[in-house]
């Protein structure tokens, strides 16, 4: 399968605790990388938090340092999603994601 990560404005979802739930933002989201995989859904969303949480220059290579530069931070964090091909999307969420069909 295929996914893409994308980096959204902090801002955006600051009311972490509001009823509405998260926002996503796509057209103004920043594209971080495109990712083939071979796991279930789950386990790769989860990989991949860790991934860029731990060393996010590195996962996606430092020629492509500019896409953190134009997300404004370099890891994975509460709004910041995940899109699959399948048009499924995961959102990181304050625990775990909030998953939209």
């Amino acid at each position: 399968m295929e996914a893409k990560v994308y980096y959204q404005d902090f801002k955006l979802n600051s009311g972490i605790f509001c009823k509405e739930g998260l926002k996503l933002d796509a057209p103004n989201a920043t594209f971080i990388v495109d990712i083939e995989f071979c796991l279930e859904k789950q386990a790769f969303v989860d990989g991949i938090f860790r991934m860029l949480n731990l060393h996010p220059v590195q996962t996606i290579g430092l020629s492509n340092r500019q896409r953190f530069k134009d997300a404004g931070h370099t890891s994975m964090s509460i709004g910041d999603y995940i899109q699959f091909k399948d048009g499924e999307i995961w959102i990181c969420a304050s625990t775990g994601w909030e998953v939209r069909i």
